[in-house]
């Protein structure tokens, strides 16, 4: 009971505690986590930090695999791989960085990810995504949370910005246009639904 009341604490009370009711038992049921949050506690670390990492462990990494919707990245990872070989095509295979082709195409696909989870969050807010619909049903029937999809979005995105930050650092700012440009649609697709 201890440990109960500690997570009370923690998530703001025991009135908060109900809403994250199945989280806790899960946490009690597996003694690692247990006693990660009390160490944290012990040591004063930010156990904001220490709860989201915990709050995503409830869900498989495959579960958060599947909320990206990873059968699609083709269409994003198609054109670098095109782009790259037509580059490859034209100037040689020793002018193309095979280092900078996958960190395209891992940005790519990255930019993708976050788009898809924003855009399934904004056709289940709409009403578009209900359970008469054909679509993805983690937020339908409640596997996952609204705000887990978007705070994933957002570590994709910042993901994504940063791998797109260190291309333009190595190929030119003419990419950080071109970065600019998907970031922003990736965005008005999403709103524009």
């Amino acid at each position: 009971m201890a440990f109960r009341h500690k997570i009370a604490v923690i998530f703001g009370g025991k009135k908060r505690l109900k809403k994250y009711a199945d989280f806790v038992l899960y946490v009690e049921k597996n003694s690692y986590l247990c006693n990660i949050i009390l160490q944290a506690q012990k040591k004063r670390i930010n156990l904001i930090f220490i709860l989201l990492t915990l709050i995503s462990m409830a869900h498989t990494f495959k579960d958060w695999i599947e909320t990206t919707r990873y059968w699609s990245f083709s269409v994003s990872a198609f054109p670098v791989l095109a782009t790259a070989a037509y580059l490859c095509a034209t100037y040689g295979f020793a002018e193309v960085s095979l280092l900078n082709t996958l960190l395209a195409v891992v940005g790519a696909v990255l930019f993708h990810a976050a788009g898809n989870l924003l855009s399934d969050v904004g056709d289940y807010k709409s009403g578009a995504d209900s359970p008469e619909a054909f679509a993805v049903r983690n937020l339908i029937e409640h596997r996952f949370e609204c705000k887990e999809y978007l705070r994933l979005s957002a570590v994709l995105f910042i993901l994504g910005i940063l791998i797109g930050l260190f291309l333009s650092w190595r190929c030119g700012w003419e990419l950080l246009i071109i970065g600019g440009l998907g970031f922003l649609f990736t965005l008005l697709y999403t709103k524009s639904k």
